[in-house]
């Protein structure tokens, strides 16, 4: 980020409490990251939808396709590792262990009725 400070001059910085997250969309994803494309729609997700990837409002057709009853991704999506006991201890006692990457997918749904649903934090199945 660029901000320009009083004195005329450019100065790059960083601004503490945000995170830049690459997502499939916005880097390539490594061979030893788990992926997967399918997202299942869950149950009232119907009708016109909106979808985000960490943020980010995708388009059908060039991003994502639905497909019996379930999100189906153009570029692979991180689904992350599963965490063992002795991880999710290491991490709730010393706040300390790996914090994987995961893309969270956001679904935005208008029902033919009109009522509008919000289905937040959905992962991908992983890629067999």
């Amino acid at each position: 980020m660029r901000v320009q400070i009083n004195s005329g001059q450019r100065h790059s910085f960083i601004v503490l409490g945000t995170t830049a997250r690459e997502t499939a969309y916005d880097a390539g994803v490594s061979d030893d990251v788990p992926t997967g494309r399918r997202v299942l729609l869950p149950n009232g997700a119907d009708g016109s939808l909106m979808v985000f990837v960490n943020g980010k409002q995708l388009a059908e057709g060039a991003d994502f396709e639905v497909s019996e009853g379930a999100l189906v991704f153009t570029q692979p999506l991180h689904v992350g590792h599963k965490t063992g006991f002795l991880g999710r201890l290491q991490m709730t006692t010393a706040g300390v262990g790996v914090y994987e990457k995961i893309d969270k997918v956001d679904v935005h749904s208008t029902g033919a009725d009109g009522s509008f649903r919000v289905f937040s934090d959905l992962v991908a199945e992983r890629d067999v």
